[in-house]
């Protein structure tokens, strides 16, 4: 098993205790910047999706806690060439008897036997509503945060805005939808700045396709 594999096997093995698998609280919050994470050569796409078979049973109820909004989700939806962190937004802070690292107010660092670093984010402040959303959007095993909330998490973290390009550059990004979340969630300022980002996102879409020969239309 690869060292992703691990820490996403050890997350799922997180969700099977009790009491940690369904919604029971929230936590303190504040902004973090973390650490790149380098997938390694032997992080095959194989060796995440087994992992995901593992969490498949945990799924329907982890997502009610926490859910991925790193590079678990990226790869998701089409970034499968960033440098990023395996990054969890949940409502409550990891266990005490877990061993982490405190990072910022708003994440602990926990890094699984043989497993890949995991940023483990919460908040309880005005951002809190963000995250209860984005960890309600989430699906699938290991639960990802929806689209539209990767988008407005990203905005949220004013310090990925190469990431969020990327993701917006995919052709995967439903624009409407990634608005609306981000005008409900983080308002109309934060709108403004999305809409700046998106317009980048398409002239360079734009020129690659006519770059490869594609039609601009």
């Amino acid at each position: 098993m690869t060292p992703l594999a691990r820490s996403l096997a050890a997350l799922a093995d997180l969700a099977q205790r009790p009491g940690f698998g369904a919604d029971s609280g929230g936590a303190a919050g504040g902004s973090f910047q973390p650490a790149l994470v380098h997938r390694g050569p032997g992080d095959t796409e194989a060796g995440t999706a087994a992992a995901g078979t593992a969490a498949a049973g945990t799924a329907e109820a982890d997502h009610r806690v926490w859910a991925h909004a790193g590079a678990v989700a990226l790869r998701t939806y089409g970034v499968t060439d960033s440098v990023f962190p395996v990054e969890v937004v949940a409502r409550r802070r990891l266990p005490e008897d877990v061993a982490t690292t405190p990072a910022a107010s708003d994440a602990q660092r926990w890094t699984p036997a043989g497993g890949v670093p995991v940023l483990w984010r919460s908040r309880q402040d005005h951002f809190a509503p963000l995250f209860d959303a984005a960890i309600a959007s989430a699906s699938g095993a290991p639960a990802v945060v929806s689209a539209p909330a990767l988008v407005a998490l990203l905005l949220q973290s004013r310090s990925h805005e190469r990431t969020l390009l990327q993701l917006l550059m995919t052709g995967e990004i439903d624009f409407d939808a990634a608005r609306a979340f981000t005008r409900t969630h983080l308002g109309p300022y934060a709108l403004d700045d999305l809409e700046s980002v998106m317009q980048e996102a398409e002239w360079r879409f734009m020129r690659r396709r006519y770059a490869e020969g594609g039609d601009l239309h």
